[in-house]
């Protein structure tokens, strides 16, 4: 599920029609997961895609967040916070219209809850982009 999830993610965010004929792999290797193991890789696969220097159509981030049993929403939760979770959702963004790319999710909950943490992470993307654009500038200054 994971890899389908990043496999599709990243060929919607890639211009292909300018590499014909060309197999671009990336390798996401899981050293340790303290929770948002999905939204890591998503953000993890696009900086590698970044720094290879692939066209792009657009930049994706993803976000996780977690409704408890209290009904509360949780942004990027650890394992520990995770085991109280009566569902859990992972969104992914494009840079150009913050729109939801890809979504994951498992639990129950409803459209309310639903809406709420789209917005939540919707409202956190925008810091993962702003980090984006300050590891390009520090790229570019070396």
């Amino acid at each position: 599920m994971r890899e389908s999830l990043l496999r599709n993610t990243c060929a919607t965010a890639l211009l292909a029609t300018l590499h014909p004929r060309t197999s671009i792999s990336v390798i996401v290797q899981e050293m340790q997961d303290s929770g948002g193991l999905l939204a890591c890789a998503v953000n993890s696969a696009c900086l590698a895609l970044m720094n290879s220097g692939i066209a792009m159509k657009f930049l994706v981030v993803a976000v996780s967040c977690m409704i408890d049993h209290e009904d509360k929403t949780l942004i990027d939760p650890d394992t520990k916070q995770l085991k109280g979770s009566k569902a859990t959702l992972t969104f992914v963004f494009d840079s150009i219209n913050k729109s939801i790319v890809a979504s994951h999710t498992t639990g129950r909950f409803n459209q309310t809850q639903y809406q709420e943490c789209v917005l939540r992470c919707k409202n956190v993307s925008d810091k993962i982009f702003s980090f984006y654009r300050d590891i390009i500038k520090n790229m570019h200054k070396e």
